[in-house]
């Protein structure tokens, strides 16, 4: 499996499933990836889609959806902490 393909990585005991896809076209890539995060409960807790097309190259659309998914992540992280500090 290669690296566009690998599972992907949460908060310690979440899991994420994640599918990648790729195809050339005459202006370039598409480029997308899916993923399904779940708790450590093994609830879902969010979904994330990322589409683009018409990518100059391959690996400039990789390191976009990788920039947008962290920038994601981010303020997911955030809002949790936030909850959980509002629970205990």
């Amino acid at each position: 499996m290669g690296r566009q393909q690998r599972a992907g990585r949460g908060p310690a005991g979440w899991t994420v499933a994640l599918k990648n896809g790729w195809f050339p076209v005459d202006a370039g890539w598409r480029v997308h990836s899916a993923g399904i995060v779940r708790d450590g409960r093994d609830v879902p807790r969010f979904v994330i889609v990322i589409l683009s097309s018409e990518q100059p190259e391959f690996e400039y659309g990789v390191q976009g959806i990788e920039a947008i998914s962290r920038a994601v992540y981010a303020g997911l992280a955030q809002r949790e902490a936030v909850a959980e500090a509002s629970d205990g």
